[in-house]
């Protein structure tokens, strides 16, 4: 079911341009603005609704403030676009050694759960706690982020805080992803699957929002980690504070502003790395069977 890209004919450079290219789509287009106010809410429980944390970043700065932290959101879509896909070729090949030969051909997506988690515990230490970090910092701290003078101030330790947090929310997310998107697949093909562009986005947009309403309270207590002024004590204690003080539905109060915008990356990224080929053999929808392009196993978030 899974093959090495350099084996197979997609070369590493095909497989980084395109997943950078998918990700930095969905974020310039709608999922910057989205993950603005989904911040918003996340470092500001008090803001119960969109409404609320729109109007709130409105009065910051105008218009202008919603696109603040962009530099970061792209550079962090695009790295994990890209890079995900090689690190995922390394995952899956631990996994393979790992596992019993039989586990991938008898519970794929078992098999596929073990890849993702290993791929997301990699891209978290390798790129993505820190680059989420700059963007948390920057969209959540009053003025313009000296990067500079916060180093100088905390050190190292600027990058990595709240990297068990950020860990955590990552394979949740995934697995969640793959195994809803692996579903809503299923269940197409089982309906005679017409291959056509807007099943193609549905599926996306389908296992988006399943993994957006599993992982919405980790999206929380990530940010209140990573956010300008972190939260400093145990994981207990947050999640007693928040539910103590603003309400323990707070968790979801952003639901629907989540749910949009996993909705949109995960269908617009789903929908370009088919068309360029690149999705993984047990990802793959009907148009794309050519055994010259099978990569590994992977999941989008």
């Amino acid at each position: 079911m899974t093959s090495s890209v350099s084996d197979k004919g997609l070369t590493p450079l095909h497989v980084i341009a395109s997943g950078a290219l998918a990700n930095s789509l969905e974020v310039v287009t709608l999922g910057h603005v989205l993950d603005r106010i989904k911040v918003e809410q996340e470092a500001r429980p008090e803001l119960k609704t969109a409404v609320a944390a729109i109007r709130a970043i409105k009065d910051k700065g105008g218009i202008g403030e919603f696109y603040k932290g962009f530099r970061w959101n792209t550079l962090s879509c695009g790295l994990k676009g890209s890079m995900r896909w090689s690190i995922n070729h390394y995952s899956d090949s631990i996994a393979k050694k790992i596992s019993p030969e039989s586990l991938e051909k008898q519970h794929p997506k078992i098999f596929a759960a073990e890849v993702g988690m290993l791929t997301s515990t990699f891209e978290t230490f390798l790129f993505h706690c820190p680059v989420e970090r700059l963007k948390t910092v920057e969209m959540t701290q009053a003025g313009k982020l000296d990067l500079k003078q916060r180093i100088h101030k905390e050190g190292f330790k600027f990058f990595v805080q709240g990297w068990d947090k950020v860990l955590l929310q990552k394979n949740i997310s995934w697995v969640s992803f793959l195994v809803s998107y692996q579903f809503f697949l299923d269940r197409a093909k089982e309906n005679k699957f017409d291959d056509n562009l807007f099943q193609k986005f549905s599926i996306g947009a389908g296992a988006g929002a399943v993994q957006a309403l599993i992982a919405a309270p980790l999206d929380l207590i990530k940010t209140q980690y990573q956010k300008d002024r972190p939260f400093q004590q145990g994981l207990s204690h947050l999640v007693r504070n928040i539910g103590q003080t603003y309400g323990y539905k707070t968790f979801y109060n952003n639901l629907l502003i989540k749910m949009i915008r996993t909705s949109w990356a995960s269908a617009v990224v789903i929908v370009v790395l088919d068309q360029c080929d690149v999705l993984p053999s047990n990802m793959k929808m009907q148009g794309h069977t050519n055994e010259g392009h099978k990569t590994s196993n992977t999941g989008i978030n």
